[in-house]
């Protein structure tokens, strides 16, 4: 992200679940993910998203929990772990090698609205594009 940005507000979204013929185990898993943040630049009003899809040579488990790497489409050296456990999901994001970012949820819905709420972080690939929807205003 720019250092010339006036606001930001996050945008929490939800994935659909996996679906990969023959790999049932992965539906525990999102599709992909995406953040999102509203921002002003420069007095101009602007959506900037960060998509990260899943890298299936990253699938790891055990008997304790199952694991999937997604990486950014807009900067590969940011990366996601989700993990998928007993009780729940956990995820966490990297910028650069550096953690910025981490959620955990027993449901679905609530784990990824609590993990993509922020939305983007200081220094994620993403890609800016202008929207004509008014600035959220604080509640």
């Amino acid at each position: 992200m720019t250092n010339n940005i006036e606001r930001k507000y996050g945008v929490a979204f939800v994935p659909n679940r996996l679906e990969v013929d023959g790999k049932a185990e992965l539906s525990d898993f999102p599709k992909n993910v995406l953040f999102g943040s509203y921002i002003n630049i420069n007095g101009k009003d602007s959506m900037a998203t960060s998509l990260y899809v899943p890298d299936f040579a990253s699938y790891t488990y055990n008997e304790e929990e199952r694991r999937l790497i997604y990486t950014n489409i807009y900067g590969k050296e940011n990366v996601l772990t989700i993990i998928r456990g007993k009780n729940g999901w956990s995820g966490q994001k990297n910028v650069r090698g550096e953690q910025v970012l981490f959620a955990c949820g027993a449901i679905w819905d609530g784990f990824f609205s609590h993990l993509t709420m922020n939305g983007l972080s200081k220094g994620e690939g993403c890609k800016y594009e202008p929207t004509d929807v008014p600035n959220p205003k604080k509640v």
